[in-house]
């Protein structure tokens, strides 16, 4: 059962949420949430309020939260059929017997948990891309070399930053975040409202114009961001997480 919790501290954890960010996303208070992370799962009035909390709470951190209070739901069981087997049983063989039963069940249960954690584990080996993407990147700079010189002068002209500011509109401002080494989780508020909370994938652009723009940023040392066309360079400094923005 300590599985259930570990996990869903150190998910926080890497997305570099405090209790309060969760609580201002999800509305669960923060000792409940603490209760979940360190497996008191007695402070809930029942499997079922138990159930709900961890399943909310793990589709929010971007968990299976159905698989996740389904691997609760069968280690919770196994008292129930322990303490029948260890009453009933007087004699020697019964009493191994059910030790036997309950360390089945025991293994099942933590079997289940941590194949669905080695499963969480695989889906995450998404970073090796990056060196793909980046290897990439270097063939446009060999074609201008190719090129001729006047296309060169046309390309910079086709791409110039005025329209790109022309098209905010006054007292607004846009933001533009590109994941550029690795996936970054983001959260956008846009006017005091949450817009968007998600992973981008490496090379992936998300773009909002607001009036108001509070940007958080998993992995801010991976992800840069622009403000009304003009490049900021990185979110946030080398090997620095859970970085807040606010624009303008």
């Amino acid at each position: 059962m300590a599985n259930v919790g570990e996990l869903l501290k150190t998910k926080r954890e890497e997305k570099g949420l405090s209790l309060a960010d969760v609580h201002e996303a999800t509305k669960i208070a923060p000792q409940t949430i603490a209760a979940l992370e360190e497996n008191r799962f007695d402070a809930f009035p029942n499997k079922v309020y138990t159930r709900a909390f961890i399943r909310d709470y793990a589709n929010f951190l971007g968990l299976d939260g159905a698989a996740l209070a389904d691997s609760y739901e069968s280690e919770a069981e196994v008292p129930a059929v322990e303490k029948p087997e260890v009453r009933r049983g007087r004699g020697g063989f019964r009493r191994a017997f059910a030790a036997a039963c309950v360390l089945v069940v025991l293994c099942a249960g933590g079997y289940t948990v941590y194949r669905y954690y080695e499963n969480l584990g695989v889906s995450q080996p998404v970073k090796p891309k990056p060196k793909i993407h980046m290897n990439a990147k270097p063939q446009p700079k060999s074609e201008p070399i190719a090129s001729p010189k006047p296309k060169a002068v046309d390309t910079s002209q086709q791409n110039p930053t005025k329209p790109t500011e022309e098209v905010v509109p006054p007292g607004q401002v846009k933001v533009e975040l590109t994941a550029k080494t690795q996936p970054v989780w983001i959260w956008v508020k846009r006017n005091g409202k949450t817009e968007l909370m998600k992973t981008l994938a490496v090379g992936e652009t998300y773009t909002t114009v607001g009036k108001r723009i509070w940007v958080r940023a998993g992995a801010a040392y991976a992800l840069g961001y622009k403000v009304n066309g003009k490049d900021m360079g990185m979110f946030g400094k080398p090997k620095q997480s859970g970085v807040n923005r606010t624009f303008p």
